[in-house]
């Protein structure tokens, strides 16, 4: 396993780094690298999202890969709390972690939440 560690390049902090014109000074990273390190900076998948002008599907994506490649990533302060979690969490645990059948499970309990909520819900309890 792998783990993240705080990026830092000339002193600055990677966020910073995006918004400078820094294409001379610093190598390129790919777009998963990019995403981490922003995470790693304590941006949210949300205001990646943003920041990197990508969709939130997207960021999960490179979420997933990274874990999928052994990164240790701690996505728990963005995920929903109390008893809307543990309703996520058990929709998943009655589908298999299948994110179609979740999310009718949920939607059928009145509980209106969007596949990005329910993926990042399985990225945080996924072994």
């Amino acid at each position: 396993n792998h783990s993240i560690v705080r990026l830092q390049l000339g002193g600055q902090s990677y966020s910073e780094l995006l918004t400078a014109d820094t294409s001379s000074l610093y190598p390129k990273f790919s777009t998963l690298e990019t995403t981490l390190a922003l995470l790693v900076d304590g941006k949210s998948p949300t205001e990646i999202a943003e920041i990197r002008g990508l969709t939130l599907g997207t960021i999960i994506s490179h979420l997933e890969e990274a874990k999928e490649k052994g990164v240790n990533i701690d996505i728990k302060p963005y995920l929903p709390k109390g008893p809307l979690l543990k309703a996520i969490q058990k929709a998943l645990k009655a589908s298999k972690n299948a994110l179609k059948p979740a999310y009718v499970e949920l939607a059928e309990k009145g509980k209106n939440v969007d596949y990005e909520t329910i993926r990042l819900v399985r990225l945080g309890v996924e072994k």
